[in-house]
């Protein structure tokens, strides 16, 4: 999988140069690089990959959140953040500050550890979950959270 994710990326960083483009690819924290260490092993490999950190899911998959943040480094280049809570051993996604995601945890590691500049973005699934409320409703929860 890295020799595949190396070649892509590196395919990408190439053309990008050569054509001039300004997109930037980012690696987001999903999946396999879910866990801690795959997603050590995969920035230990791509040392100039951008990660993109769905807090959610590293937090979700039992890993530390200061842990992933001083795996990720200098390399974190945006932050997804939602809540959820476990029900009957399923995730489901909630209004933000209404779950179980350790929000204060979050703001507390990135106290510590500040990206140099980062995006944090409300990521609200309502296409794939359309059981969750609107986004109106959880952006109204998600200000006092973040």
């Amino acid at each position: 999988m890295l020799d595949l994710a190396q070649a892509r990326f590196e395919h990408w960083e190439a053309l990008r140069a050569a054509q001039g483009i300004k997109a930037q690819l980012l690696i987001e924290t999903h999946g396999v690089l879910c866990a801690n260490q795959a997603l050590e092993a995969f920035c230990n490999r791509l040392r100039d990959a951008p990660i993109l950190w769905d807090t959610h899911h590293t937090w979700a998959a039992g890993n530390a959140l200061a842990q992933t943040r001083e795996i990720i480094g200098a390399r974190l280049a945006h932050l997804h953040v939602k809540d959820s809570l476990l029900r009957a051993g399923k995730r489901q996604y909630v209004l933000p500050g209404t779950g179980s995601f350790p929000a204060a945890d979050l703001a507390r590691v990135l106290t510590e550890f500040p990206p140099v500049s980062a995006a944090v973005s409300l990521e609200w699934e309502k296409h794939w979950h359309p059981e969750i409320p609107d986004l109106e409703s959880a952006l109204t929860y998600a200000k006092p959270w973040l």
